[in-house]
Order: C-alpha cells, then structure tokens, then sequence
C-alpha cells in the first residue's frame, strides 16, 4: 500500500514537470519555428502554384502572339495584294472612263457638225427647189403664150426678156435660152425654122422645160437620199452614244464601289500594321 502511494506521488511529480517544461523559453522557440516552416511550406506552394499559372500564362500568350503575329503577317499579305489588284482595276477603269468620256463628246460633235450640215444641205435644196419650180413654171408660161398669140422671132424673144425682168424664174430661163441658143450652128436647117418663125422658140423653150424638170427631179431625189441617210446617221449615233453611256455609267458605279473597298481596305491595312507593331514589342 505504501508502495502503490510512493508511485502515485512519482508520477504526479512528473506530470508537473512535463507541464513546467512545456512552457519554458525553448520550448517556445520550436514551436515558432515549426509553425513558421510549416507557413513557409504552405507559402511556397502557393509561389509555385502562382508561378505555375503565370508560366502556363506566359507560354499560352507567347502561342497566342505568334498566332497573332502570322495572322497579321497573312492579313498584310492579302490587303497588300488586295489593294494593289483593286488599284490597278480603279486605273483601268478610269482609262476607259476617260476613253468613253472622249467617244461620246466626238459622237455628240459629229452629230452637231452633221446637223449643221444638214441645215445648210436643205437650205440649199429648199433655194434651188424653188429656183427650178418658178423656171418650170415660167416655161410652162411662156410656152402657152406664144402657142397662143403666134409671135415672130423678135416678138417672142421680147417677150422673154420682158418675163425675166417681172418673174424671177424666167431669168434662169432666159439665160439658159441665150446659152442653147448660141450653141446652134449658123445655116443648119433647126436654125432657119428658129430665125424665121416663133415656132422654133416654142421648141427650143419646150427643151429647156424638159431639161429643168430633170434637174428639178434630180435636186428632190438628192435631197430625199440626204435626209434619209441624215436620219440613218442620226439613228446610228444616237444609238452608239446610248450604248457608250451605258457603258460609262456602269463603269463609274464600278469605279466608285471599288474606290469605297480600297479606302476600307487601306484602313484595314494600317490598323493591322499597327497591331503587328505592337504585337512584336
């Protein structure tokens, strides 16, 4: 019993020195450095779980760039080539441009000088029409009053002459009269009936008529064939000018389309310059 009560008092000794020990300087000391090596670890492996993201940040974003960088360097490639094409398209077009511009300012030059030409042809037709058709007309005058009245050669010829000075056609008729007449042979029997009687003025007039008929009808058909082939050249340049325009028109939209795509174009192209630069800092 004793024994059992020296044991017991033993280890209540102990106990109480286990409990003083814990709380001495040293023991202090430890436990702080444990507690720090263990927040040192736990620190470093967040440093390393840290270091880790960012490395794995850093090489996804170096794949990025250089993705980037290519894609950049493909897009160059392609505006550049984009925009040279579209340059070379935008100057061809405004060759032809300037080339239809130039035809259709000749056409509407030529249908002016035509015009004009055609004014002046028809004044021209429209004098001599009524020049001839007073000469036919006095002739045919003349003719029936001396079938009528019988005159002698000097009667009928101051006949004539007195017609040319009030009927503007008889002059025309009266010149020609002198012409023809003086082409005739003196002492041919065509100008014995001529000097003796009216008979042969009737006759020499009635010649003239027929020959300023033919003229009339030559100066009418030639003035139908110049109108009508007026009209056809009218008809065809009109035609040609219509088409040009057309043509110019729709090259111009063209023109304007593509000038609008190069300007997007250029843009496109110094923004991606721009992000390159930087991409390559």
């Amino acid at each position: 019993m004793a024994r059992l009560g020296a044991v017991a008092t033993a280890a209540a000794c102990l106990l109480a020195f286990v409990q003083s020990a814990s709380n001495t300087p040293v023991h202090q000391v430890i436990q702080m450095l444990t507690e720090m090596k263990s927040k040192g670890k736990i620190a470093m492996e967040a440093e390393k779980k840290t270091m880790a993201t960012y490395t794995e940040w850093v090489d996804d974003r170096i794949t990025e760039l250089g993705f980037e960088i290519k894609t950049a360097n493909s897009d160059i490639e392609e505006l550049s080539a984009f925009l040279e094409k579209t340059q070379a398209t935008i100057d061809d077009l405004a060759s032809k441009l300037g080339k239809l511009d130039t035809d259709i300012a000749q056409l509407e030059s030529d249908k002016n000088a035509a015009t004009k030409q055609r004014e002046t042809e028809n004044d021209e037709f429209v004098k001599a029409q009524e020049d001839y058709s007073e000469s036919v007309d006095a002739l045919a005058a003349a003719i029936q009053v001396l079938k009528a009245q019988g005159y002698d050669r000097p009667q009928a010829e101051m006949m004539l002459q007195k017609m040319a000075v009030k009927t503007r056609g008889m002059r025309r008729v009266l010149a020609a009269f002198i012409e023809e007449k003086s082409r005739r042979q003196p002492g041919a029997p065509e100008v014995a009936a001529y000097e003796s009687q009216s008979g042969g003025i009737i006759e020499l007039l009635e010649k003239l008529l027929v020959k300023f008929k033919a003229e009339l009808g030559d100066v009418e058909e030639a003035e139908t064939n110049s109108a009508h082939a007026y009209d056809l050249e009218m008809l065809h340049m009109d035609n040609t000018i219509k088409a040009l325009s057309a043509d110019r028109d729709e090259k111009a939209v063209r023109k304007g389309e593509l000038a609008g795509k190069f300007a997007q174009a250029k843009g496109q192209l110094t923004t991606t310059k721009a992000d390159l630069a930087e991409d390559k800092k």
